[in-house]
């Protein structure tokens, strides 16, 4: 009798080999809300109304002595019609350590570039959560943009165009 694998098991043995991932040398230790205001009014509300969002980066602080640093990011969330049925604003607080050989304004040049994406998904979390104790609709923020894409090659570019507009997006 032959025993089949089956697919509670896992997956049967491929070639493939598992991605090895290389931690950065900038990382995450944790995020906290360090103030959360969410009203809720009697007004209905309806999932067609336009929700005005911002986000800000308010704080950034890099501590070359503990190698640690943190960013405080605000968002403030509302309908744009008026009367509101609800508001939301929050604080949180993203607190990073990086390696050594990183100096301060390369860690802080990161941090500023790179915390919202990194922060995001909490974010993201807390405002899907924070709708749904309002009793309004789900609210879930969309995928951004936070980098600039990279050019996408017109028909007829031959691989060296492309190599070429790969490389000044790299030099740019």
């Amino acid at each position: 009798m032959t025993e089949e694998k089956s697919d509670r098991d896992g997956p049967a043995s491929s070639d493939s080999q598992p991605i090895s991932l290389q931690p950065f040398a900038i990382q995450l230790q944790n995020v906290v809300p360090i103030e959360i205001v969410a009203r809720r009014f009697p007004v209905d509300f309806s999932d067609k109304t336009q929700i005005n969002i911002g986000i800000n980066i308010v704080g950034l602080d890099v501590n070359p002595d503990s190698l640690q640093a943190q960013v405080v990011i605000e968002l403030k969330l509302e309908p744009s019609q008026e009367p509101h049925a609800f508001e939301m604003f929050f604080r949180i607080v993203g607190l990073f350590s990086y390696a050594a050989e990183y100096k301060q304004d390369a860690v802080q040049q990161y941090l500023q570039q790179g915390s919202l994406s990194v922060m995001l998904p909490f974010m993201r979390e807390l405002v899907f959560n924070l709708s749904m104790r309002l009793q309004i609709s789900p609210i879930m923020l969309s995928l951004v943009q936070l980098a600039p894409s990279p050019e996408i090659p017109e028909r007829g570019n031959t691989d060296e165009t492309a190599q070429d507009n790969i490389q000044n997006l790299e030099e740019e």
